[in-house]
C-alpha cells in the first residue's frame, strides 16, 4: 500500500531523521512528496540587470551550493547567493561573444566557454579579471567538463572537436597552436562526462551520439581511429557497435532516434548519477513553424545493444507558443537531480520536473525491477509529470540542481534568474 505524506507527517520525519530513526525507504518517500508538493520561487534579475546581460545560457552550481554562476549572451557572467537568491556581483564582457557554459574545478575555480572560440579559468575571489585563457578552438566552443580522476578539462566546438586541457598548466594552451586535439569532429554540440568518469558522451548534430566507455582521459587519443573510421564511412549506425579494443577507452556509436521519428539533433544531454542511463533533448527545426522536441532516456548498461527505454514526445509550437522564433535555434539545457528521481527540463516558460513513474523512481532501480514485476513490465512508456514550477515571463532556456540542496536555478531568455525550492 502506498504511504501519504502530509505537512505534519513531513515535519515529523524531518525530526525523526535528525535523530537518526528514519530508514531509507521512509527517506525516499519524503522526497517523492517534496517534488511533488508546490514550489516557492525567488527572482534574481531586476529590469536593469536583463538588458545588461542578455539571456540566460547557462547556470553552475559551485561543489558547495554556496555561489551559482550563469553565463549570459552577451559575454557576461553573473554571481548569486542562492540561499538568499541575490545576486552578488556581475563581469561585464568577460567574453567577447556569447558565455555558453561553465564548470567548476573547486570551490573558488571554474571555467568558462564562449563563441568567442576561448576557454577562461577564473577565481571567485578575483573576478576583475582571468586567471588564464585557453586558446586552440577554431570554432564557437559550445561545452566544457572537468574530469577531476586525470585533472584534464575536455571542451567541444563547431567544426573543431573534442580538446584535453591541463588545467594545472594553462601557459602551455596560451596560443592557438595547442597541440591538444583528442577527437577529430565535424559537428559536435555536447560531450558529457558520467559523475562517476567511466563514460564519456559526444553527442553529433545528425542524429549520432559517441559513447566512450572505460572512459580514461589520459588515454582517450586511443578512440580516435576508431572515430575516424566512423566518420569516413558515413552512415547512420543501428544501435551500439562496440570497438575491437577491450582493455583501454572503446567507441560505441548510438543512434540516438529512431529515423521513422525524423529528430536530427541531440542538443542537450545528463547523465544518470549512476552513469548507466543519459536523458538527452533532441530537436528538429526543418519546420520553422513548428519546432518538435523529444525527452528521452537510454539505457548504457549493456554494451552490445542499446535499448530506446523512454520515448516521450513533446510537440512544443514554439512559434505558436512565443509569437516569434527567437528562441527556435537556441539550446535548452536539462539536468538530472542528485538522487536521480526526476530530470528537470525548461518548458514554455517554465521548467517540468519529469520521472519514470508516479513515485519518483530512480531510472536504475525501476528498470532493474520492472523485469520482476508485471505491472512494471506494462507499465506506459510515459514520463509522468511530477511538477510544472513557473515564475517566468519568457522561455527558460536553462536549468540546474543544487549539489545538496533541494533547490534548482533556471534562467530565461530575458536574462533572469529564478532560484525554486520545494514549500513543507
Amino acid at each position: 500500500t502506498k504511504m501519504s505524506v502530509t505537512k505534519s507527517s513531513l515535519h515529523e520525519l524531518l525530526e525523526r531523521r535528525q535523530t537518526g530513526k528514519i530508514v531509507p525507504s521512509i527517506f525516499d518517500l519524503v522526497s517523492t512528496a517534496l517534488y511533488r508538493n508546490s514550489w516557492k520561487n525567488t527572482t534574481c534579475g531586476p529590469a536593469f540587470y536583463t538588458n545588461m546581460c542578455g539571456s540566460v545560457f547557462n547556470i553552475e552550481f559551485s561543489p558547495t551550493d554556496s555561489v551559482a554562476v550563469a553565463a549570459c549572451a552577451n559575454g557576461s557572467l553573473t554571481t548569486h547567493d542562492p540561499r538568499r537568491s541575490a545576486k552578488v556581483h556581475i563581469v561585464p564582457h568577460a567574453h567577447d561573444e556569447g558565455a555558453n557554459c561553465i564548470t567548476f574545478l573547486s570551490d573558488y575555480v571554474f571555467v568558462t566557454c564562449s563563441d568567442d572560440t576561448t576557454i577562461k579559468v577564473w577565481d571567485l575571489r578575483k573576478l576583475q579579471s582571468s586567471v588564464a585563457v585557453l586558446k586552440g578552438h577554431r570554432g564557437w566552443v559550445k561545452n566544457i567538463e572537468y574530469d577531476a580522476r586525470s585533472g584534464l578539462l575536455f571542451s567541444v566546438a563547431f567544426n573543431d572537436g573534442v580538446r584535453a586541457w591541463s588545467v594545472l598548466q594553462p601557459e602551455l594552451h596560451n596560443t592557438r597552436q595547442a597541440d591538444n586535439l583528442v577527437l577529430s569532429l565535424n559537428d559536435p554540440v555536447r560531450l558529457r562526462i558520467a559523475p562517476d568518469s567511466s563514460k564519456m558522451l559526444v553527442c553529433l548534430r545528425k542524429n549520432v551520439c559517441l559513447v566512450v566507455d572505460h572512459f580514461d582521459g589520459v588515454a582517450l587519443r586511443h578512440v580516435s581511429a576508431d572515430i575516424a573510421e566512423f566518420v569516413q564511412q558515413r552512415r547512420a549506425p543501428s544501435g551500439l557497435e562496440k570497438s575491437k579494443t577491450t582493455n583501454r577507452p572503446s567507441l560505441h556509436v548510438l543512434s540516438s532516434i529512431k529515423e521513422r521519428v525524423g529528430f536530427r539533433s541531440v542538443m542537450s544531454a545528463s547523465f544518470h548519477p549512476s552513469g548507466n542511463f543519459v536523458a538527452m533533448r533532441h530537436i528538429d527545426i526543418r519546420n520553422r513553424a513548428i519546432q518538435q522536441e523529444l525527452l528521452s532516456i537510454y539505457d548504457l548498461r549493456n554494451p552490445s545493444s542499446v535499448r530506446i527505454v523512454h520515448d516521450e514526445r513533446n510537440y512544443l509550437k514554439y512559434a505558436d507558443e512565443f509569437s516569434d522564433e527567437e528562441t527556435l535555434d537556441i539550446i535548452k539545457e536539462i539536468h538530472y537531480s542528485p538522487d536521480g528521481k526526476v530530470v528537470a527540463s525548461p518548458h514554455h516558460n517554465g521548467v517540468r520536473l519529469l520521472s519514470v513513474d508516479e513515485d519518483c523512481t530512480s531510472a536504475d532501480v525501476f528498470f532493474d525491477d520492472r523485469f520482476h514485476s508485471p505491472e512494471r513490465a506494462l507499465c506506459s512508456p510515459d514520463m509522468d509529470v511530477v511538477h510544472t514550477l513557473s515564475g517566468h515571463k519568457a522561455a527558460v532556456l536553462t536549468c540546474r540542481f543544487a549539489h545538496h540542496d533541494m533547490l534548482l536555478a533556471s534562467g530565461c531568455f530575458e536574462g533572469v534568474v529564478h532560484f525554486h525550492q520545494p514549500q513543507l
